[in-house]
């Protein structure tokens, strides 16, 4: 019998071939499950930062025309926001008067969103920016 059929236990124990693709098939996975979560966390950031610019620009065209209405504020906000992001952002404005030719105005935007990494559970969240400004009516 030769020597290469004797032990074929410890041959097989002492090959090396073949670990980084092992290696890789175990890693593999977690890694671009890790990926995805990160891509996904960035991108409900980055819509969250839209809504919050959008906003606060929706309150720079409110200082200019103060007599503008919830519908024209809406569309001015979900118009400058992410397009892929719009149907998850609503919108809401309130005035009142706060006195002698002072006008109150507060808005709030709501944006709704959803972190989905695959074999993990869903993560539903709610981001929320609102701003009070003062001004007179005119």
């Amino acid at each position: 019998m030769s020597a290469r059929g004797r032990h074929p236990i410890k041959r097989f124990g002492r090959d090396r071939s073949g670990g980084a693709a092992l290696e890789f098939a175990l890693l593999g996975p977690v890694i671009l499950m890790f990926l995805i979560g990160f891509f996904q966390v960035a991108w409900a950031m980055y819509c969250a930062s839209t809504v919050r610019y959008a906003l606060h620009n929706g309150a720079r065209a409110l200082v200019l025309n103060p007599a503008m209405s919830q519908s024209d504020f809406q569309t001015l906000v979900t118009n400058a926001v992410t397009p892929l992001a719009q149907e998850n952002v609503s919108v809401a404005l309130t005035k009142t008067s706060g006195g002698t030719n002072i006008q109150l105005s507060q808005a709030t935007a709501t944006y709704n969103y959803q972190i989905v990494i695959p074999f993990m559970p869903t993560y539903n969240g709610t981001f929320t920016t609102s701003f009070l400004q003062s001004g007179t009516n005119y």
